[in-house]
């Protein structure tokens, strides 16, 4: 009981006892209750530095505590001496060459215990063995049966549904196969878009396509230079297969085309437009027209 209450009871105990005195017609009592005891004088920037100081050392963290290690070990370089002399039980230790007969076994610092990693990521509903990790798993450490349960283990019916599992999940050669072959396809039209940009670009400014020889002409000179930065299009100009002349005239052919329907389907859908037409003849009386539409 706090030390108030204990004299506030013991005051009111001492008043009902005088109360019941004889001659007494009035009581007066007083409670004394011990002022705290008094502080030193301390200057209040001297101590606020101090406080901050104090607050700043507990805050400040051990340099030995930022330093993490991954607690698994999965390949025999990796598994040191010191971590085999920490690993000993019943004067036995767990052997770095394990790593190599059993590519699916982990090593646990923490825990100083083997742990299968198939089996931990495809763990099978009813599989209760000691090398499937988990918060309170105690692991695999009787080294002097290693290899007699290591083996016994990787037999076991739960790993080989662990593995198939495994095998299930991960893509098969085909798949990766298709995925290549994906890949180069989305390479080769990436440069194909690119080199048409280029004839695009020189049909519009009225540059000839080719030129004396094909690797003078304007489109691969241009093509050149783009490719720098472009990985589909100097994969296109490594292979060289659309090139030819026959291949550019067609090219050139369809971008004329695709160009015209645009333009005729603009003016179809304008209000008003306009056609002015001229025609005028060459030395060799040919007749030319221009026709030019606003709109």
């Amino acid at each position: 009981m706090p030390r108030n209450e204990r004299l506030q009871k013991q005051a009111a105990k001492e008043l009902e006892h005088a109360a019941h005195s004889r001659g007494q017609t009035k009581l007066s009592f007083a409670t004394v209750i011990p002022a705290p005891p008094q502080q030193p004088n301390v200057d209040l920037n001297e101590s606020e530095s101090t406080s901050a100081s104090s607050s700043l050392e507990k805050q400040r963290p051990d340099p030995g505590s930022l330093v993490f290690s991954d607690p698994w070990i999965m390949e025999r370089s990796q598994f040191s001496v010191k971590e085999k002399q920490k690993s000993i039980n019943n004067g036995r230790y767990f052997q770095s060459e394990w790593f190599e007969s059993h590519p699916w076994l982990w090593y646990n610092r923490d825990k100083l215990a083997a742990f299968c990693r198939i089996c931990t990521h495809f763990k099978q509903p009813r599989d209760n063995s000691v090398f499937v990790f988990h918060s309170a798993a105690p692991g695999f450490r009787n080294w002097k049966k290693g290899v007699e349960r290591l083996n016994e283990h990787e037999n076991s019916e739960n790993h080989r549904s662990s593995e198939i599992s495994s095998r299930k999940d991960s893509p098969d050669i085909g798949c990766q196969l298709d995925d290549q072959v994906r890949e180069q396809q989305k390479l080769r039209r990436q440069g194909l878009v690119a080199h048409l940009n280029t004839m695009k670009t020189l049909l519009r400014q009225g540059l000839p396509i080719r030129g004396h020889t094909d690797l003078d002409s304007n489109i691969w000179q241009f093509n050149i230079d783009k490719a720098l930065s472009d990985s589909g299009l100097k994969r296109l100009l490594e292979e060289n297969q659309f090139f030819s002349h026959e291949i550019l005239t067609e090219q050139e052919e369809s971008l004329v085309l695709k160009a015209r329907r645009v333009l005729v389907n603009e003016i179809i859908a304008a209000e008003f437009y306009s056609i002015i037409c001229d025609e005028s003849s060459d030395i060799s009386k040919t007749e030319q027209l221009s026709f030019s539409v606003r709109y």
